[in-house]
């Protein structure tokens, strides 16, 4: 899915960024993801008094991606509702054969929450809907060029968005103060 380059832009606008006095962790395309969108992807384990630095990163990218390839398809293709709570819940409650483990798996991840299986429903959701614009008709049912127009199509979406992303210092000294671990140097 993202190269390299999407994954050092993001590392990069992490660290050009601030934004410590707000609950606004990111800005992608205008939309912003707060402390609590990041948080609200993974459940807090008992033994565990701080929400782990490497599972807000993580889940922070997805959220960033989500929003970078719903926002692109929504300009590019016209797209509206791509993230719309009834067509989220539907998507999980009936996906497709091959997105039923994906969904199964996460259900069953007891580090996971609903929110986590909402994102993945939304990608999933995205994904699609782009596909058949990319790929229509019969092209679709070819494994080889869904993954090449797909990593085509969402490595562009990727490195076109905006985005700006609070650095881990800021982060950790603002919105997360008490979520994540202190940054070690």
């Amino acid at each position: 899915m993202p190269t390299r380059a999407v994954i050092v832009f993001i590392v990069a606008a992490a660290v050009a960024s601030s934004c410590s006095g707000s609950s606004t962790v990111a800005d992608v395309n205008d939309h912003q993801i707060t402390v609590a969108q990041v948080t609200a992807l993974s459940a807090a384990g008992d033994d565990e008094p701080v929400y782990s630095g490497a599972t807000f990163r993580r889940n922070l990218s997805l959220l960033i991606f989500n929003v970078a390839f719903r926002t692109a398809a929504e300009s590019e293709f016209g797209f509206e509702g791509l993230n719309d709570a009834d067509r989220v819940a539907d998507r999980i409650a009936n996906p497709p054969p091959d997105e039923v483990a994906v969904f199964a798996n996460i259900g069953a991840d007891a580090d996971t929450t609903p929110a986590f299986l909402d994102v993945a429903a939304e990608f999933f959701l995205i994904r699609e809907a782009v596909l058949i614009q990319l790929l229509p008709g019969p092209l679709i049912q070819d494994p080889a060029l869904v993954t090449e127009a797909w990593d085509q199509w969402s490595t562009a979406a990727a490195e076109m968005a905006e985005i700006d992303v609070a650095s881990q210092i800021g982060v950790w000294d603002g919105p997360a103060t008490g979520i994540l671990p202190p940054p070690s140097g």
